[in-house]
């Protein structure tokens, strides 16, 4: 047995919607074009294409850099090394993937705040929906495989097509989108209990799963982050035990101080309730919380069935909790189909 090493990979490109396009495309314009540039804290540089592609290098010393990959020959047995080399190149992809997904849910939930649109056609990006790249001046190199073809194929038939539904995202609405990116950067750092991107892509997933009616699974997505949320709220504005309220929790309210103690006693219900009651949330939002927790809970508990309307209420409901955390608007919201 031959064990050989090599550095993994550090690029990669992800397409995250079929519809939408970084730039007009439709008199012959280079898909590959780099159309705009950014780096997000000491994780990554983004390249953003024309044809819609986001790409990633991943920074040396940052918590998502290339480690060693061994890779073996030969017959015999697989030194230990070796298979748990396998694991964590694994678990690496795993959370490039995420991350990448993360910065997909940011762009496309500030462009659809922007443009007062439901998102459509959003994918999101697993473990063999990814192309090798390299940036190369004002443009993306993209590896020639079947992998890059499945993955270009769909927008190059709809740039054939033209049709009314594709989305031609203006300079400056992607220029805002962009900043909204720095802005989520900084207010990470200020959020105490609630993993901003886990929330952020998990509202992205359960869009998705909305758009394909995978209803339960939308909703009960999209719950876990409402239910992170909440809690978060309670901290950023200051009514847990001793703490001082956040810079941006500029929302009036006369919700009532509680101690720590008193608070981990506390069930979701007793929460909203305590918000609306200091209307920290307004009534309509805490009846559709506690609406989508008795849905949740016969789900969860009894196995009884989510219909659309459900988990697209259950979309709304996120979105205005987002709005008590971040100052902008944002919003992870689809749309479905149906032959009536």
């Amino acid at each position: 047995m031959q064990v050989t090493e090599t550095t993994f990979p550090n690029k990669f490109l992800i397409m995250p919607t079929i519809d939408y396009f970084f730039g007009d495309v439709r008199n012959g314009e280079n898909f590959l074009d780099i159309v705009a540039t950014f780096s997000f804290k000491d994780i990554a540089e983004i390249y953003v294409t024309r044809s819609g592609g986001i790409a990633f290098t991943f920074l040396d010393k940052g918590p998502l850099q290339s480690i060693t990959k061994y890779q073996t020959r030969g017959s015999g047995m697989v030194p230990d090394h070796a298979r748990q080399n396998h694991d964590e190149i694994v678990d690496l992809q795993g959370r490039r993937l995420i991350f990448a997904n993360f910065i997909a849910a940011t762009l496309f939930g500030k462009l659809s705040a922007i443009r007062n649109c439901s998102l459509r056609s959003a994918q999101y990006a697993g473990m063999d929906e990814i192309v090798a790249c390299t940036p190369s001046g004002s443009e993306l190199v993209v590896e020639h495989s079947k992998h890059s073809n499945e993955l270009f194929s769909p927008k190059v038939h709809l740039v054939r097509q033209k049709p009314k539904h594709m989305q031609i995202i203006s300079p400056d609405d992607l220029e805002k989108a962009i900043d909204f990116v720095a802005h989520v950067s900084t207010r990470e750092d200020e959020f105490q209990y609630a993993d901003m991107q886990a929330c952020m892509v998990m509202n992205y997933q359960a869009a998705i799963l909305h758009n394909e009616q995978h209803a339960a699974a939308s909703l009960a997505l999209n719950f876990s982050v409402a239910e992170a949320l909440i809690e978060e709220i309670f901290l950023a504005y200051g009514i847990v035990g001793d703490q001082t309220p956040k810079a941006f929790a500029k929302v009036k309210h006369t919700v009532p101080q509680v101690s720590k103690r008193q608070f981990s006693k506390w069930g979701l219900g007793q929460k909203i309730s305590t918000l609306s009651d200091g209307n920290l949330i307004d009534h309509y939002l805490c009846q559709r919380i506690d609406e989508a927790r008795k849905v949740r809970n016969h789900l969860m508990h009894r196995a009884v069935s989510v219909n659309v309307i459900q988990s697209g209420n259950m979309q709304t409901v996120v979105r205005d909790l987002w709005s008590l955390l971040i100052d902008e608007p944002f919003e992870l919201i689809t749309g479905y189909s149906m032959r009536m």
